[in-house]
């Protein structure tokens, strides 16, 4: 399908607030033809898109209420708090809507529901792997190990194809497969495609996984961070952060962050060597032993980086023996910036590059990202490259945030609102990419959850779980084509709009009911007991 493309205003926001762009601060100006009642929305989706309502009745009154967000949302907005465009009333009205009180806020104790909820009768591991080794377990093992009885009890398949079969040549999922008619035999052997496995195609392994030691530390805070805590007591008392004294770790304390093995001994500096150092300075090494403590190594000839001009998605984990990298706040309170106070220390710790995210700890998302701070910081930090990282949803933004200086920027909300964002900065224009399109890179991620997940009912529930997170902040994303201005801005929240198709209408759905039947339409109906809960209570369903 061929890509639409479309012209960038001269100047940011010039020329272009006119009509519904100017009609409410902070939503997203869509074209009046498109714009609908919230009613409506709903309506035209419950119809599956067979019938469009009367379009004389869309644009709403004069003063344009119907064409912005409920007013309850509008009344959030100008609290200050929502500014990045989440939503936190409540969806479905109750059996009398004037008198309810709308639910806000965030659904912070989300049941945490388990894939093997959905699987109450599984295939013991032995019989899937199918290994001549009996089950360890014998007559204790709660897994069932009648395959006939399994199959007559596993749901219907959800579909024809199965993304492991095909892609490596072998399912090992076998009869659990939710996919497996594609490779199962008529007698319930699981198939295998000999020329595509012999290429020795394998899922990629995980390379960033923790142990469940330290998983388990960390989820009951039992790792302990005493320097970073040092630090943030000196910077509160209003100390420079500096090297910690070696009396301040006692003998026997773990590195940062790890676990308690070892100590970070401290290392006499041999004389006449031609270093700067006192022969009574202690030099503390930490990590690997090299020689950098006796034979210091010139910026020259340090490993750099080749960063500048590149974008950078944002890590989701911690990181796969490379170069350090930090990413960090303004500060911790709003009006109180701290980075340009750290950015010097990190450079002279040898840190390889750092992001800087122009909020602070206390702001969240709300408000705009400080570029201008960032800008200052540029300054503070080099000759260390710094990336900047905020507010980016268009190629004219990553351009504004290159023009301060910066090395490159980070693209982390963005990503998840515009998935071809990398794209359009790439080639300097705006993508109006079709909803057919914007369903393909769906698939292609359903399809990435399944290989690394599995095609059991386990996977497929964990792929749709993280699938509908995703939702949550794709239905935010305006079609180029609808707007009455480009670009999109990422504080601007879209108001009620039919698309130009049905699925471009149910993309734009912010009710979790429909981020699902969107996952249907990939990953097959849910199981009869499903359970989603979505961060925001605006999104809920029941």
């Amino acid at each position: 399908m061929a890509e639409g493309t479309a012209e960038a205003p001269l100047e940011n926001g010039g020329g272009g607030d006119s009509g519904a762009g100017a009609l409410e601060r902070g939503v997203a100006p869509i074209k009046p033809q498109y714009l609908t009642t919230k009613e409506q929305f709903h309506q035209f989706l419950e119809a599956k898109g067979q019938e469009k309502p009367c379009r004389e009745t869309e644009v709403g009154d004069s003063a344009g209420n119907d064409l912005a967000e409920p007013e309850a949302k509008r009344i959030r907005l100008e609290d200050g708090q929502t500014e990045d465009g989440q939503t936190e009333e409540a969806a479905e009205p109750r059996e009398q809507p004037q008198t309810q009180k709308r639910a806000r806020g965030q659904n912070k104790g989300r049941p945490h529901v388990k894939p093997t909820h959905y699987d109450k009768n599984r295939l013991c591991p032995s019989l899937i792997q199918e290994s001549a080794a009996k089950c360890f377990f014998g007559d204790r093992c709660r897994f069932l190990h009648d395959v006939r009885r399994y199959l007559e009890t596993k749901p219907a398949d959800l579909g024809p194809r199965c993304v492991l079969f095909q892609t490596f040549g072998r399912c090992p999922y076998g009869v659990t497969c939710r996919f497996a008619g594609a490779h199962l035999g008529p007698e319930g052997q699981n198939l295998v495609q000999e020329e595509l496995a012999a290429r020795g195609a394998q899922p990629p392994p995980v390379r960033n996984g923790l142990d469940k030691a330290l998983q388990q530390q960390l989820r009951k805070r039992e790792v302990r961070f005493e320097r970073a805590e040092q630090a943030l007591r000196r910077f509160s008392q209003g100390q420079p952060p500096g090297p910690t004294p070696a009396a301040a770790v006692p003998e026997g304390t773990a590195a940062e962050g790890a676990p308690r093995q070892g100590n970070c001994g401290a290392q006499q500096v041999p004389t006449g060597l031609g270093t700067s150092t006192p022969p009574s300075s202690p030099v503390r090494t930490c990590g690997p032993l090299t020689d950098e403590d006796v034979v210091r190594l010139r910026p020259c000839e340090k490993k750099r980086l080749d960063i500048r001009g590149k974008l950078y998605l944002a890590p989701l984990t911690t990181v796969l023996d490379v170069p350090l990298t930090v990413k960090i706040r303004t500060g911790v309170q709003e009006r109180v910036n701290l980075a340009h106070r750290l950015l010097p220390e990190l450079r002279d710790w040898g840190v390889a590059l750092v992001t800087l995210h122009g909020r602070s700890r206390e702001q969240r998302y709300t408000k705009l990202a400080d570029w201008q701070y960032i800008e200052e910081c540029v300054k503070a930090a080099s000759p260390m490259p710094l990336f900047g990282n905020g507010d980016i949803l268009s190629f004219e933004d990553a351009n504004r945030a290159m023009q301060t200086g910066v090395a490159g920027i980070m693209i982390a909300r963005g990503a998840l609102l515009k998935p071809w964002l990398f794209t359009e900065i790439k080639e300097q224009r705006h993508w109006d990419i079709s909803s057919s399109e914007r369903l393909d890179i769906l698939q292609d991620f359903t399809n990435y959850g399944l290989e690394h997940w599995g095609s059991d009912t386990q996977g497929v529930e964990k792929t749709r779980r993280f699938l509908l997170e995703w939702l949550s902040f794709l239905c935010r994303y305006v079609p180029v084509g609808l707007l009455e201005r480009l670009p999109q801005r990422i504080n601007e929240r879209p108001p009620y709009y039919l698309g130009r198709d049905y699925l471009e209408t149910l993309m734009a759905s912010q009710k979790a009911a429909d981020w699902i039947r969107i996952s249907e339409m990939l990953l097959g109906p849910v199981p009869p007991n499903f359970v989603f809960l979505p961060k925001h209570k605006a999104n809920a369903y029941k």
